[in-house]
């Protein structure tokens, strides 16, 4: 159970769907209650899964958890396969000039305008 639960928290954050710790605890105690997993009577009367044992299960599964922040659409959207095809591409046409600077400096130094964002 812990190791489906860890998979899917990571899942969530990963499509920018991150859950608040209560949110949590809520969920994992509705999988146990449906999946018929006995747990501690303070769950049932809370309805949700103990403080002390979520807070174990973060430490066992090396997971950190916190109230998540909204994701513009606009950073959502821009981390696409074009977009990193592009600054890949790039990449590669800096990394590949000729000239006297070391390949460090070419990495901090390079002209990139993608969707708006301008390094230089």
């Amino acid at each position: 159970m812990e190791e489906e639960f860890a998979n899917h928290l990571k899942q969530l954050a990963d499509q920018f769907h991150g859950l608040a710790p209560v949110k949590c605890r809520l969920l994992v105690f509705e999988y146990s209650e449906k999946n018929y997993i006995p747990v501690p009577a303070n769950w049932t009367e809370k309805q949700c899964a103990g403080e002390e044992w979520f807070g174990s299960f973060l430490a066992r599964r090396h997971l950190s958890v916190r109230t998540p922040e909204g994701t513009s659409l606009g950073r959502a959207t821009a981390f696409n396969k074009t977009t990193v095809g592009e600054f890949f591409e790039n990449l590669a046409v800096v990394m590949d000039r000729p000239g006297g600077t070391t390949r460090r400096e070419q990495l901090f130094t390079f002209p990139c305008n993608l969707q708006g964002w301008n390094v230089e």
